[in-house]
């Protein structure tokens, strides 16, 4: 701000041989008026971009996820790379109920996309007591009775969510509604989802490919070298955070109607 002083002095404020005129504003008028006509959106968007502003400090308004999500039935869709390396590092994709924030579904692939999708519309639907059998988990009905596919399905501006295979759902009487490009408070329920189900699982695979946030720094650990599970083995674990999210996770101040 002192620079700017500066440069406005110069610009504005001097003769032609550059030496200040009697009047001229104080730097504390300056900062005051400064901070008086300033605006923040500018001034994060001049600093760091427009796609910054709106993912990181644009103002959130509206209800959020409740004007989608009237009642039970409306399925959040999205993707993540989990924080762990295995072979690779896989992708979890997955359905979250918005009103109930109950899981619907998942899949975990080497790969996002089109196929992966495929793979968590199959598994909304099927006996999730059948399923987790096979994975050798043995639950009761009530901690994951779900087998039924979403009337309402919303996702993000992915091209696997616009593509022609996927849009075949609407043919089943499936509504599929788009959301605007960084509007993740708009999705939040299946935000929080990957949240907290990496948060279940990092505790207990400490040193077993685990990443922490410092994986991206200079002389960091390399977490590759750490690597011990196959992709088998983290979809076992995957389903037991799950099974826990949806049977014993308590949600405080749920809005009962």
């Amino acid at each position: 701000l002192q620079t700017a002083y500066t440069l406005m002095l110069k610009q504005k404020y001097c003769d032609a041989n550059g030496e200040l005129l009697p009047e001229y504003p104080t730097f504390n008028q300056f900062k005051y008026f400064y901070r008086k006509t300033k605006s923040m959106q500018t001034y994060y968007i001049s600093r760091d971009g427009l796609k910054s502003y709106q993912r990181n400090n644009r103002p959130l308004t509206g209800d959020g996820v409740q004007q989608f999500a009237p009642n039970v039935g409306v399925g959040m869709l999205d993707a993540t790379i989990c924080d762990i390396y295995l072979v690779g590092r896989p992708v979890l994709t997955t359905c979250i109920d918005a009103y109930s924030s109950l899981c619907c579904g998942y899949s975990l692939t080497w790969e996002g996309g089109m196929y992966s999708l495929r793979n968590l519309m199959i598994n909304v639907v099927i006996d999730k007591v059948e399923w987790c059998e096979k994975h050798g988990i043995i639950i009761n009905k009530s901690e994951w009775n779900n087998s039924q596919l979403s009337g309402v399905l919303v996702t993000d501006m992915g091209s696997e969510y616009k593509s022609e295979n996927f849009e075949q759902l609407v043919e089943l009487g499936v509504t599929i509604t788009n959301l605007p490009p960084y509007r993740l408070e708009l999705k939040g329920s299946v935000e929080k989802f990957f949240d907290l189900v990496q948060g279940y699982y990092k505790k207990h695979l400490k040193g077993k490919g685990v990443i922490n946030p410092d994986f991206r720094e200079k002389g960091s650990h390399d977490y590759r070298k750490d690597a011990c599970l196959t992709i088998r083995d983290f979809e076992r674990v995957i389903l037991r955070c799950i099974i826990f999210y949806n049977s014993k996770r308590i949600i405080e101040n749920f809005p009962y109607t």
